[in-house]
């Protein structure tokens, strides 16, 4: 019997180490990315001190459309994958009955 509730106790206390550990890594990872994104803002500075001028719209253009290429690419796949699930559902439905 005494054997039995040390066990149990012992997994307990095992448990509380693991969710104070994940909180405590939680922490950390959000301190962390919060600490890294303050030095990605100043990349955005950096391109517009570059492009900014009448002589570079060319280069501003071509920026601007490299960024709305690589922006819609992900909402395609996103829509492609919805398309195909709802057509899998769709299909599903159609065979049940």
């Amino acid at each position: 019997m005494f054997k039995k509730e040390y066990i149990t106790k012992n997994k307990e206390s095992r448990r509380e180490g693991r969710i104070g550990s994940f909180f405590s890594k939680k922490f950390i990872y959000i301190l962390f990315s919060t600490f890294c994104s303050v030095g990605v803002n100043a990349q955005c500075a950096m391109c517009r001190a570059a492009l900014a001028g009448d002589s570079n719209i060319k280069k501003a253009e071509a920026v601007n459309n490299g960024i709305v290429y690589l922006m819609v690419i992900p909402y395609l796949l996103v829509a492609v994958i919805g398309y195909l699930i709802y057509r899998m559902y769709q299909s599903k439905k159609k065979k049940a009955e």
